[in-house]
């Protein structure tokens, strides 16, 4: 984010939010090898195949595709969250002159800025022309963000929508709603997230489409604020979309075998997740026993293949 300042200097709050989407990056770089010697296989067997079935190329275009999308609206989204915990602590602590910035970009406005009224309208201007943020993505346009309560509170909920809101020269749109659901039974704090109509447009002008209904659970690390890197997440549900060569694709996390995320771990460290691209046999990936390390496999025709993650 960059609501202080922008640099180029890593910290430790840019770390957290790319490792927010980490896993989304893993399962595009690291199906290739794999992928292309299981088709192979397939192939020597064509007799036996729908001649209809996608090539290999627009298997993998549907993965580069995928983690293009879902790590632009993870991005683009905890810009948002972090916009509403900034406001947050503006309204708490009457600090009017960070909250609503006049001059500099991005500027920030509260509406209406008072303790009592919601829901209020969090307005995230970027300026017309594209500016460097902390995470080093160029931003412009604006995030709208209606709040219905406190960020932190059960049973807030924040409603983010873009205008004319560009990262990297990739256009960004849709709608993106994040509840907080309280304590679990467990007594952990649970976040819902979903994204409607979410639509990606490239440099290339070309076109993407994504939405998502997951569930992260905060299993370890809430009480130890000042120290992120002990976070740990389990991620539950499933996304959704169509490349842009117009395949449809679908990725659901096993309920009982969710995805494993610890902040201080670049590897997403145990789950299953299943991968159905259409006309081509589902991918189970399989992350692991929880030791934080760059080894998974992935099961297609009942075959496992070794995956070292990126």
């Amino acid at each position: 984010m960059c609501y202080d300042f922008c640099t180029f200097e890593e910290t430790p709050k840019m770390k957290i939010m790319k490792l927010k989407s980490l896993f989304a990056y893993l399962i595009a770089f690291s199906f290739a090898a794999f992928l292309f010697s299981a088709c192979e296989k397939d192939d020597d067997d064509d007799d036996n195949q729908d001649n209809t079935q996608i090539t290999n190329e627009q298997a993998l275009q549907v993965i580069s595709d995928y983690a293009i999308a879902q790590n632009m609206f993870a991005e683009a989204t905890d810009e948002a969250d972090n916009a509403a915990r900034v406001s947050d602590d503006s309204l708490e602590n009457n600090k009017g002159g960070k909250a609503v910035r006049d001059g500099s970009y991005p500027e920030i406005s509260i509406t209406p800025f008072d303790l009592e009224t919601w829901p209020k309208t969090i307005r995230v201007d970027y300026g017309p022309i594209n500016m460097m943020c902390e995470d080093g993505r160029n931003r412009r346009g604006i995030i709208n963000i209606v709040a219905t309560d406190f960020y932190r509170n059960s049973g807030s909920e924040l409603t983010t929508t873009f205008e004319d809101f560009y990262q990297n020269n990739y256009k960004v749109e849709g709608t993106r709603i994040c509840t907080n659901n309280g304590e679990n039974t467990a007594g952990n704090l649970t976040y819902g997230l979903i994204v409607n109509d979410g639509h990606i447009t490239t440099p290339e002008s070309k076109h993407i489409y994504y939405e998502e209904n997951t569930v992260r659970e905060w299993v370890a690390g809430e009480e130890t604020l000042l120290n992120p890197w002990d976070d740990n997440y389990l991620i539950t549900g499933d996304q959704t979309g169509v490349s842009s060569d117009s395949i449809d694709y679908q990725l659901n996390i096993h309920t009982t075998s969710p995805l494993d995320v610890l902040v201080a771990c670049k590897w997403v460290r145990a789950g299953l997740l299943d991968l159905d691209i259409e006309d081509f046999p589902t991918i189970t990936i399989n992350y692991g026993d929880g030791t934080c390390d760059n080894q998974a496999t992935a099961t297609i025709y009942d075959v496992e293949y070794p995956i070292v993650l990126e």
